[in-house]
């Protein structure tokens, strides 16, 4: 997968891969939905104390 200069990973969905994203890149069929979730392997004290928050999933055109 690609990360970021900042650390950071994104992810996309859709039909086609984004140029460069091609590893970060998760197909969809445009004509069914779908759900995103999350499933943590050895969560940080943060999850439990709950002071860590998913950022919340950005559409974009």
């Amino acid at each position: 997968m690609r990360t970021e200069p900042d650390g950071s990973t994104k992810v996309f969905v859709g039909p086609k891969a984004p140029f460069g994203y091609e590893n970060n890149w998760i197909e969809s069929n445009p004509e069914k939905g779908f759900f995103v979730y999350l499933r943590l392997y050895g969560p940080l004290e943060s999850y439990y104390d709950k002071s860590w928050k998913m950022p919340n999933v950005k559409k974009l055109n």
